[in-house]
């Protein structure tokens, strides 16, 4: 997604109160500070549906007209246009390019009548939807396309004289192509204060099934991207080895040029490598071949160079993985006390206990504990490279010491994982120090 670099807001909270923020220079964390009821969650809810396209969100929202600033110099502009009945509006949205050229112009609108049946779908906290009937888990896109076929029935039930094609979702970036690249992603991430809040696990009143904890979705997350990275690994392991001798035979005399001692070099740093994956439990095979002690001759230096070739691209699968692992076990074990965060050979998180190494259940951490493993989980495993991520008090249930250790952790999770992240706080705690990166509101600004 295209980083942000301004937004400014007007008529938040259909008043004259307008805000205007510079987002950091380096593009990853940028800190949205103020007084309760200034309207930072207002803020960051308003961006993630902008970024969305979640049109329905949009209309119902509290604000007059928004500006997206991008940082290779286009802009979107937003404005919510009101009718004669409450949930009556428009949005319109209109786009200009690096030099004040308009790039397109789309409007979107939905209706009372419609709208009255949304109630039916409760916002979980990370920007999905719990859909009290049927149980099952929706994004901001699905309750579009649910506005959008609600429309077409009532148009297959009576006549309309309304001839302004109303669009929702896909069919926004169909019909608007500007919007879609200008945009560029439909992954924004919103992180609110209920972000562990989960259904009971079982069947409400209304006859719904039981859900997962979101916990577990995320830390599901890492056995699915564990499984794929050694699965693509092995495939690599497979067709290599089954060609490795013709390719030795047929390999160029340009071998002999390849010094011993590079050779060496790059054999130790792989090496190295692959001890690393094999400790953390992400390779499941310790390779255990020695460099020669001798000089080598020019045969052996084609087979070890094959050899060594190979080796690295059985292990490149699982390098991105291991980056975000390290960074999450890191964040986890430098805070929680008594137990560690390991990978079992399924590839799923476990918890061991430091005195007698039993499992400890994801259940059994405190709150705190929690919030931690879920967030990070979530940000390293699930977000899509590139998304921006709105953080709404990230200090709940936070001790002291993790406040002041979070925005070196949401850095460094920020640059693994590519994101843009935007946090809102009244934490000085969470800030520490670094103003350098706040953008202060106030009710007069």
């Amino acid at each position: 997604m295209r980083q942000i670099r301004k937004f400014v807001v007007g008529g938040l909270f259909d008043s004259a109160l307008t805000h205007e923020i510079d987002f950091s220079n380096d593009g990853r964390v940028t800190i949205i500070a103020g007084p309760n009821g200034v309207g930072k969650t207002h803020i960051l809810r308003l961006i993630h549906a902008i970024l969305g396209l979640q049109t329905v969100t949009l209309t119902r929202m509290p604000f007059h007209n928004a500006q997206l600033k991008f940082a290779d110099g286009r802009s979107l502009i937003v404005r919510r246009v009101t009718g004669d009945h409450p949930r009556e509006s428009r949005i319109v949205m209109e786009g200009y390019g690096p030099r004040g050229g308009k790039l397109g112009v789309a409007e979107f609108s939905t209706d009372f009548h419609i709208e009255g049946g949304l109630d039916r779908f409760a916002p979980r906290g990370d920007g999905m939807f719990l859909d009290r009937r049927s149980g099952q888990v929706l994004t901001a896109r699905d309750i579009d396309d649910y506005i959008m076929a609600m429309r077409r029935r009532r148009a297959h039930r009576r006549a309309s004289n309304d001839n302004q094609t109303i669009l929702f979702s896909d069919e926004i970036l169909t019909d608007n192509g500007w919007l879609g690249e200008l945009i560029e992603s439909r992954n924004p991430i919103f992180i609110d204060t209920k972000r562990l809040d989960t259904p009971q696990a079982k069947s409400g009143s209304d006859g719904s099934p039981p859900t997962r904890p979101r916990i577990d979705e995320y830390i599901e997350q890492v056995k699915l991207q564990v499984a794929d990275a050694r699965r693509t690994s092995l495939a690599v392991t497979q067709e290599t080895d089954q060609t490795f001798a013709k390719r030795v035979l047929t390999r160029s005399k340009k071998s002999r040029l390849i010094r011993e001692e590079d050779l060496k070099r790059r054999y130790e740093d792989i090496a190295e490598r692959s001890a690393e994956l094999y400790s953390s439990g992400l390779s499941q095979t310790l390779v255990d071949v020695q460099f020669p002690s001798s000089a080598v001759d020019s045969t052996e230096t084609r087979v070890l160079s094959i050899f060594i070739d190979d080796w690295q691209r059985k292990l490149e699968p699982l390098l991105p993985v291991n980056d975000k692992l390290k960074a999450l076990q890191r964040i986890v074990n430098d805070k929680f006390i008594g137990k560690k965060l390991r990978l079992d050979k399924t590839g799923a998180l476990v918890f061991v206990a430091d005195d007698d190494q039993s499992t400890i259940s994801v259940t059994l951490l405190s709150s705190g504990e929690q919030h931690i493993l879920a967030l990070f989980t979530m940000l390293l495993f699930s977000a899509q490279p590139g998304s921006v991520v709105l953080i709404d008090e990230p200090e709940i249930s936070l001790h002291a010491a993790w406040k002041h250790a979070f925005l070196d952790d949401i850095t460094d999770v920020a640059n693994i994982a590519d994101l843009q992240i935007i946090l809102a706080t009244h934490s000085s705690g969470i800030i520490n120090g670094r103003w350098d990166l706040v953008q202060e509101l106030s009710a007069g600004r």
